[in-house]
């Protein structure tokens, strides 16, 4: 009767190991600010559809100056793909700002500095990359301006 009790309790402990989900960490790091004002806006999409401006999984609001911080840290991010959008919000209304041509006025970066086209963000998998289980990864976004 022990051997089945220990058997039970050892198989149980193995399957609920086995279901738990390792959460993996990211530092971000955000190069090329044009000023040290305003709000770093961070977000963090899995979904192509949604890349880069609808429902993000996570997203980060970062005061300025952040230029003396070593990187914006995420934790506890589920294994998978991501792609992250970045922009500088320099007066601080929460608006990504264009002007009349629809040009964007305030600097943003990309994931793997993904190139953006000609009036349009870069595609979700020109900007994805893969999180691992367990994992720390840094990712370096480089801002740009148009």
């Amino acid at each position: 009767m022990k051997r089945w009790l220990w058997i039970t309790c050892l198989l149980l402990t193995c399957m609920l190991e086995a279901g738990v989900a390792q959460a993996a960490d990211l530092r971000i790091l955000v190069e090329g600010l044009v000023n040290q004002r305003g709000v770093v806006r961070i977000a963090l999409f899995t979904q192509p559809d949604q890349f880069p401006s609808g429902d993000a999984v996570r997203r980060i609001n970062v005061e300025t100056p952040i230029a003396a911080k070593k990187g914006i840290i995420v934790t506890n991010l589920p294994r998978g793909t991501y792609a992250i959008a970045v922009f500088h919000d320099a007066d601080g209304d929460d608006v990504f700002a264009r002007n009349f041509l629809g040009i964007p006025i305030e600097s943003y970066g990309f994931s793997r500095n993904a190139e953006p086209g000609w009036f349009s963000a870069p595609e979700f998998d020109d900007a994805a990359f893969r999180l691992s289980e367990n994992a720390r990864r840094k990712m370096t976004i480089r801002m740009q301006t148009w």
